[in-house]
């Protein structure tokens, strides 16, 4: 792993090549986990730079632990087909 800040600094760069094809409030930074905390930082360095800013961002954490299996969830209502 490089050392800090080398990761965000590579984030910046692609952020700068990014904005060259597309406006800032059509990108997404989306991050799951530990790259939750860079994607965070990400923009918080935008922001001290005074570069735009993403127009979304997303932080996920999927990690969950249980002791019983999962259960399948349908989004579009209940798993019974009520």
């Amino acid at each position: 792993m490089p050392p800090f800040p080398a990761a965000l600094d590579d984030l910046i760069a692609v952020h700068r090549a990014v904005l060259q094809a597309r406006l800032p409030e059509n990108i997404v930074v989306a991050a799951t986990s530990a790259e939750g905390n860079l994607a965070a930082a990400l923009i918080l360095r935008l922001e001290n730079e005074q570069l735009p800013l993403t127009g979304s961002l997303v932080l996920l954490s999927v990690e969950v632990t249980s002791t019983r299996p999962a259960t399948p969830i349908s989004l579009a209502g209940s798993s019974n087909g009520t």
